[in-house]
């Protein structure tokens, strides 16, 4: 059996809404192949785009149910009818009550955990959209029963979710570490820490599957093993490899053994997909609550994806009325 866990982030680059990171992880179980971390020692190889290939697609399908780098799944301006039924089916693989709006969304993928979403204007006062937004009702029922079905026995999910950093956190996650990729890099690890301290609590050290992590890489760092001995305290770290394409290392403690791997392109796996799809998801929500709220204040206001460019005119049209409510930058504006 082993444990194969995918990480990824949307939001990184804006200046206006919540950087949002998503996790999923899933539980395979027979032997796996080597997929070639090092002549010695190679990771097992473990392609859950192939061994899922009768239930999802990697990219937009109407037959099977489309997972992929959220990039292919959503174009600026067009609906998140893709990332939601792909996000919505998955949950209903867990043991958890399906998510009916924006809070059992949000608190099902234990996303905002300190509940730093209801400090914002856009997100209290009531604030609480339909779930899902753009996806049909009987489609997502259908896609949901499909993917059960056709789900191996051998393969389950085990979690799925997310982390929001919203600006005031972000912008102080940045000043803390003097980098904004080094930032990221804790908040993801961070996630993935807990992630897989939540699934392997009951297990011993002598019977824990070994865990495969796959992360995309992070503003351009090719070395990670000082962040990862932070992170994972006790745990003896071998650089596998450091280039640009990837960075693999291998992480043992007590007969437990974590494989985690840098990627230039993780959502070409699909445990990182996913999860890009969960951050993707998370973030559009986010601004479409940010946008609506804005847009109620200020008359014909044009929406703001966030991101640099834009939100600086976004800003200079909302800025009378930020002085007027007295909304401070530090809740509103990312510095990097």
């Amino acid at each position: 059996m082993t444990l194969v866990v995918g990480v990824d982030e949307a939001g990184y680059g804006p200046n206006l809404g919540p950087l949002c990171i998503g996790v999923s992880a899933w539980e395979v179980g027979g032997r796996a192949r080597g997929r070639g971390l090092g002549a010695r020692d190679a990771q097992a190889d473990v392609d859950l785009f192939r061994l899922l290939k009768r239930a999802v697609a990697n990219g937009p399908c109407e037959k099977r149910l489309p997972i992929a780098d959220s990039k292919l799944l959503y174009k600026p301006g067009g609906g998140v009818e893709a990332l939601e039924c792909g996000v919505l089916a998955m949950m209903s693989l867990l043991d958890q009550a399906p998510a009916s709006c924006w809070e059992t969304l949000i608190d099902g993928l234990a996303a905002d955990s300190e509940g730093c979403r209801h400090q914002l204007p856009w997100h209290a006062n009531g604030y609480n959209a339909a779930v899902p937004r753009d996806t049909c009702p009987d489609r997502l029922s259908s896609m949901q029963s499909f993917v059960r079905n056709k789900l191996p026995d051998n393969i389950a999910l085990r979690a799925i979710g997310g982390r929001m950093v919203f600006p005031a956190e972000f912008n102080g996650g940045c000043r803390e570490h003097a980098s904004k990729g080094r930032a990221l890099s804790c908040w993801t690890l961070a996630l993935v820490r807990d992630t897989i301290d939540r699934l392997t609590l009951n297990s011993s050290p002598q019977s824990s599957a070994p865990i495969l992590v796959t992360c995309d890489k992070h503003g351009g760092r090719n070395s990670y093993a000082g962040l990862l001995a932070e992170f994972f305290p006790g745990y003896t770290i071998r650089v596998v490899v450091e280039s640009r394409p990837r960075s693999a290392y291998l992480l043992t403690r007590d007969g437990m053994e974590i494989r985690i791997e840098f990627r230039s392109k993780g959502e070409s796996q699909l445990e990182a997909a996913l999860a890009s799809m969960v951050a993707k998801y998370l973030r559009e929500l986010s601004m479409h609550a940010f946008n609506a709220y804005w847009q109620s204040h200020v008359p014909n206001l044009k929406p703001t994806a966030g991101y640099p460019g834009d939100a600086k005119r976004f800003k200079l049209d909302i800025e009378a009325k930020q002085r007027e409510l007295a909304i401070s930058d530090d809740i509103l504006w990312r510095e990097k």
